[in-house]
C-alpha cells in the first residue's frame, strides 16, 4: 500500500511520524535529495518536504514522474511553499496544456 513521508528536520518529522508517515529526517540539502531517493524507492506516494531543504536537483527529482512531492511551509522560505502548491495545483487542473498560461 503506499505511504505518505516527510523529510525534514527531527521534531518536525517526529511529529509527522506520530501521525503514521514515514520520516526521513535531514539537515542539508544533500541529505534530502538521498531521503527523497529512499522514499520514492521505496514506494511513497506522496511525500512532504520542508521549504529550507529544497534544492535545484531535489526540484527536478520532484518534477519527474513518480510519487507527488509537496513543500512544507517553512519560517526559513516563506512564499516557496505556496508558489510550489500553486504549480502543482495548475498542472492538476491542466492548464497550460496547450501553451496558455492557466
Amino acid at each position: 500500500m503506499p505511504s505518505v513521508a516527510v523529510i525534514g528536520d527531527r521534531e518536525r518529522v517526529a511529529g509527522f511520524a506520530a501521525l503514521g508517515l514515514d520520516g526521513y529526517p535531514a539537515h542539508t540539502r544533500a541529505e534530502a535529495e538521498t531521503a527523497l531517493e529512499k522514499a520514492q524507492r521505496a514506494g511513497c506516494a506522496l511525500i512532504l518536504v520542508t521549504a529550507r531543504l529544497v534544492s535545484e536537483r531535489l526540484d527536478r527529482l520532484r518534477q519527474k514522474e513518480g510519487p507527488l512531492v509537496l513543500i512544507l511551509p517553512d519560517e526559513a522560505k516563506p512564499g516557496q511553499a505556496d508558489r510550489a502548491l500553486e504549480t502543482v495545483l495548475r498542472q492538476a487542473a491542466g492548464a497550460g496544456l496547450w501553451g496558455e498560461e492557466g
